[in-house]
């Protein structure tokens, strides 16, 4: 990785290939009115509190990982009681 860095180089996209085989990714347009509106909305966000709260919740989230993998770990596992009941 680069480290943080901005000097990650994108790898190329063989547009022509994939234009040739039918699977180039598809474009969307749109009207200069729903860019703008679409920017506004963008604008009024508060990009500090949007990544707090996404990080409160990967928080979150990697703590029930780690749970299930703990109950993985010690054989607990719903089916195989159901299944020896």
């Amino acid at each position: 990785m680069g480290g943080g860095g901005n000097s990650y180089k994108v790898p190329h996209m063989k547009k022509e290939a994939l234009k040739k085989s039918g699977r180039l990714p598809e474009t969307i347009h749109c009207g200069r009115d729903v860019f703008d509106t679409g920017c506004a909305l963008l604008n009024e966000q508060d990009l500090e509190k949007v990544m707090q709260d996404l990080a409160v919740q990967t928080a979150v989230d990697l703590e029930m990982s780690d749970t299930f993998s703990a109950m993985e770990s010690i054989g607990i596992n719903d089916q195989e009681d159901e299944e020896g009941v």
